[in-house]
C-alpha cells in the first residue's frame, strides 16, 4: 500500500467568518509517498488549500514541487485507492476518507506519466490528479467536514493508493 501525504501547517484565517471559508495560498504542505514499510517518504512545498462550509461544501487541494512528487510503486487503475482529509481546529478533529474505486482511474503515457482520477456524478471527489514530476491535485464536495472551531485550523491530506 502507498500513500501520498499532504499537509497543510497550523494557519489563522484573519478576516474570514468563522465556519464559511477557509483559504490558504503559500503555505507549506508535506508529500509522502511510502511503501508498504513506509521507507520512502518525501517533503514537498504546497501551493493551495481551499474549504468551503456551509450549503455548498467544496475542497480543493494542491502541490506543484516538480522535484519531489514521484510515481507510487502501485497501480491505481488496477488497487484503486483512498483518499482522506483530516481537520484539526479549536473544535477537535474530524476526519472523512473517500473510497476512488480503481474503474474511475486513467493512467496517461507511455511509460505512464500521471494518473487522473475522475469522480461519477453525485459523488464526493470530483477529481484527483497525480502528475509524476508537476502537480498532485484533488478537488470535491466533503459530505462531513466543517469548519467549526474555526480559525485556527490544521489539515492533512492523504491519497493511499493500494
Amino acid at each position: 500500500m502507498e500513500e501520498i501525504v499532504t499537509r497543510q501547517g497550523t494557519h489563522t484565517a484573519r478576516g474570514v467568518r468563522a465556519g464559511r471559508v477557509l483559504g490558504v495560498l503559500g503555505i507549506g504542505v508535506a508529500l509522502a509517498v511510502a511503501a508498504t514499510a513506509r521507507a520512502a517518504d518525501h517533503g514537498l512545498i504546497g501551493s493551495q488549500l481551499l474549504l468551503k462550509d456551509g450549503t455548498k461544501k467544496k475542497l480543493t487541494t494542491k502541490s506543484k514541487d516538480t522535484v519531489n512528487i514521484v510515481a507510487p510503486s502501485g497501480d491505481p487503475t488496477v488497487s484503486g485507492g483512498t483518499l482522506a482529509v483530516t481537520l484539526v481546529n479549536t473544535g477537535g478533529s474530524q476526519t472523512e476518507t473517500f473510497t476512488l474505486d480503481a474503474a474511475n482511474w486513467k493512467a496517461s503515457g507511455s511509460p505512464v506519466k500521471q494518473y487522473k482520477y475522475k469522480g461519477p456524478k453525485g459523488t464526493p471527489v470530483k477529481s484527483v490528479t497525480l502528475a509524476f514530476g508537476k502537480q498532485l491535485k484533488a478537488s470535491g464536495a466533503p459530505v462531513t467536514l466543517s469548519l467549526f472551531g474555526a480559525p485556527a485550523i490544521a489539515a492533512k491530506v492523504v491519497l493511499t493508493i493500494a
